[in-house]
C-alpha cells in the first residue's frame, strides 16, 4: 500500500505525516532524506515518462507534496491521477478544513513570505487577488478529486473536526508508535513567539519536545 496525503498544506500536513509514521508506514513529508522535494521528484519523473515513484521507492507514504522555487510552484499533490493510474493499491487522503481559515492561515505562513512568494510567481497585484485565486483553486481540486478517485481509495479529512483515528480505520493500520497530544503543527501567536525568544535555549533545549509543543499549542493563534 502507498499512501498520499492530496490536499493543500496548512491543513494539518504534519499531524497527518505523524500519524502515518506512527502507524508504521515510512512516511516522507515534503522532502527525502536526502533533502530532494517529493513534488519535484515526481514531476520530473512524469516529465521524463519514468513511474512517477522513481527514486522514492524507500518511502510508502507521502505529505506535504509541494516545492516552491524561484522559478516555479510544483504542486505535486494535483498528480494524483497520475498515481492513481500508476500505483497499484494507492490510497488517497484528502485533507480539509474550514476554506477561509486555512487561506488566513496561509496568508501568515513563514511570516507571510510564503504568500509573497507565490504571489509573485503568479503575477498577482496584491494578496487579495492571491486570496481569491486560492479560493478558486481550492473548490476546483476538490471536486477534480471527489470526481477522480473511488470512494474506497479515499479518505476525505477534517483538521478541524475529525480525529486522527478515522486515518488509523481507513488504512487497517494500528499505533506502532506513541503520539502526543498536542498537534504537530499549529499557528503560533505573537505571545507563543516572544516567550520562545526571551526563554534561554538551553531552557528550552532541556525541556521534553511534547511538553514544549503543548505549552505553545495552548497560546496558539486562534481565528
Amino acid at each position: 500500500m502507498k499512501v498520499f496525503q492530496i490536499g493543500f498544506n496548512k491543513c494539518g500536513t504534519s499531524t497527518i505525516h505523524f500519524r502515518l509514521d506512527a502507524l508504521g508506514f515510512s512516511a516522507a513529508h515534503l522532502k527525502t532524506a536526502d533533502r530532494r522535494y517529493l513534488a519535484t521528484v515526481m514531476q520530473d519523473n512524469l516529465e521524463a515518462g519514468r513511474y512517477i515513484l522513481a527514486g522514492l521507492e524507500d518511502y510508502d507514504a507521502f505529505s506535504d507534496i509541494e516545492d516552491v522555487r524561484e522559478d516555479a510552484f510544483v504542486e505535486g499533490y494535483k498528480f494524483f491521477p497520475q498515481i492513481l493510474e500508476q500505483v497499484q493499491d494507492a490510497r488517497f487522503i484528502l485533507n480539509l478544513r474550514d476554506r477561509e481559515r486555512w487561506i488566513a492561515s496561509r496568508l501568515d505562513h513563514n511570516d507571510g513570505t510564503y504568500a509573497e512568494a507565490l504571489r509573485r510567481l503568479a503575477g498577482l497585484p496584491d494578496l487579495q487577488a492571491l486570496a481569491d485565486r486560492w479560493r478558486a483553486d481550492w473548490d476546483a481540486h476538490v471536486a477534480a478529486v471527489m470526481e477522480t478517485i473511488p470512494a474506497g481509495q479515499l479518505l476525505v479529512y477534517n483538521l478541524e473536526t475529525d480525529d486522527p483515528s478515522v486515518i488509523d480505520r481507513f488504512l487497517g493500520r494500528t499505533l506502532v508508535k506513541r503520539q502526543g497530544q498536542a498537534p504537530q503543527n499549529f499557528t503560533r501567536s505573537s505571545f507563543s513567539k516572544t516567550l520562545s525568544r526571551l526563554v534561554p535555549k538551553a531552557v528550552k533545549d532541556a525541556l521534553p519536545k511534547e511538553l514544549n509543543r503543548s505549552f505553545h499549542y495552548l497560546l496558539r493563534k486562534r481565528r
